[in-house]
């Protein structure tokens, strides 16, 4: 198999020679006459007697290519697996192979403007689909950032998911669906905690900023009113021990 890219007028094609192809096959029909959602657009032409699949991939970006820019972001990396979701139900529902897809970060494309993930359709012999899709995930443990906790909570477990000799997609997407979520519920967590910090101190100033022109009492109502408000929009105000204080006019500080 020889893959080439080549640029005709405005468009651009992924070209694969060398390769047989039966034109009258019901999967080769399938993709020619329908359009299958996240499958990259396929022609067949003979030239000089050899057939040549051409890809029409003027809107996308290879995974390679794309990741070699930036690093993979958890949300990217669970798109691809949703998209490998969607394309498996599609496959089942023409009555195709997910096998005869190309599992490679060459050869699997990002849509530029939608994002969503394309897949080129190739029937081969070389290997089953969970040895493609173990090699696709390898590769994407080098395009991942380290530094993003969805992603690399997802591609290790996907990947301790894909030394298994009976694992499905459902399995890879119910991976990616738990750790998103564990990771992202960690986020905002993290998020509330340090809005609840700045609340505090917001408190604190406008007390101190108040201590002439309020009495008290008046002042400690406020700030209590300010931290009960918090908690009730959701936030976990209670696993800090937090002090209200005030400057009085001595230049000293006391609890509210």
């Amino acid at each position: 198999m020889e893959v080439v890219n080549k640029k005709d007028g405005n468009k651009n094609f992924m070209i694969i020679k060398g390769i047989e192809i039966d034109e009258n096959d019901y999967k080769f029909k399938m993709l020619k006459n329908n359009n299958i959602e996240n499958v990259i657009p396929i022609g067949l032409r003979v030239i000089d007697g050899e057939k040549q699949l051409y890809y029409n991939v003027t809107e996308y970006i290879t995974v390679k290519a794309m990741f070699s820019r930036k690093k993979m972001s958890g949300k990217d990396l669970y798109n691809l697996i949703k998209d490998i979701k969607k394309l498996s139900k599609s496959t089942k529902e023409y009555l195709m192979d997910l096998n005869d897809f190309l599992f490679d970060i060459n050869y699997v494309y990002i849509n530029k403007k939608s994002g969503e993930y394309g897949f080129c359709y190739c029937p081969n012999d070389y290997e089953d689909v969970q040895q493609n899709m173990r090699n696709i995930f390898d590769s994407i443990l080098e395009c991942i950032d380290h530094n993003n906790k969805p992603a690399v909570l997802m591609a290790y477990g996907i990947q301790q998911i894909t030394i298994s000799d009976s694992y499905t997609v459902q399995d890879l997407y119910n991976c990616a669906v738990e750790n998103y979520k564990e990771a992202k519920e960690s986020t905002y967590k993290k998020k509330d905690r340090e809005e609840f910090v700045k609340g505090v101190e917001n408190i604190v100033i406008n007390t101190e900023k108040n201590v002439v022109t309020k009495p008290y009492e008046e002042k400690k109502k406020s700030a209590q009113q300010h931290i009960s408000d918090f908690g009730a929009a959701g936030r976990d105000c209670f696993r800090y021990a937090v002090y209200l204080t005030e400057r009085t006019e001595g230049g000293c500080y006391r609890k509210l």
